[in-house]
């Protein structure tokens, strides 16, 4: 698929100048397969990586908005939610933690000024969820457009492709 397109577009490897990878943490099929794409396409190309955790990547997706503390929930394709904490600059707080779907989640995120993620859909049809729903922000789900638009912060380019962080087993 790659090739293809990069022979309909007519170009090829030398004619990127930086990539952006969202590295985790997540054991998604999608951003496994773009993390091979981009070492097999890019070997021999020496290339300016920008890499965001897929919880900066929901952070860049924030329009104009104020707050201390801001939880980002990402479905786990479990029972569970992964929760990680950011601060207004965007720097995480602590550790990814995951949580039952339940009254403690909700308790938990209630400490929060707002709430982003594609965890929040998973949530509806908790009743006491209802009473925070307010908190809940875009963006919930990504978008590429999110790493060009950035306005909170930049990250100095590296040269290698980072690991992909797995945070649970898939097993």
């Amino acid at each position: 698929m790659l090739a293809k397109m990069t022979k309909d577009l007519s170009i090829n490897s030398y004619d990127f100048d930086s990539l952006y990878l969202n590295f985790g943490p997540a054991r998604f099929t999608c951003i496994r397969g773009c993390h091979a794409l981009m070492k097999g396409y890019f070997i021999n190309n020496p290339i300016k990586i920008y890499a965001y955790s897929i919880f900066e990547h929901y952070f860049l997706g924030i329009s104009k908005l104020s707050f201390n503390r801001l939880a980002c929930i990402v479905d786990t394709n479990r029972r569970d939610l992964g929760v990680q904490i950011i601060n207004q600059k965007g720097e995480l707080i602590g550790s990814l933690t995951t949580y039952n779907i339940d009254d403690n989640l909700i308790n938990e995120l209630n400490k929060n000024d707002f709430i982003i993620g594609n965890g929040i859909n998973r949530l509806n049809h908790i009743d006491s969820f209802k009473k925070i729903s307010k908190k809940c922000k875009k963006p919930i789900q990504l978008k590429s457009k999110y790493f060009i638009n950035y306005k909170f912060f930049s990250k100095k380019p590296q040269k290698t492709i980072p690991l992909i962080e797995y945070p649970y087993s898939p097993i």
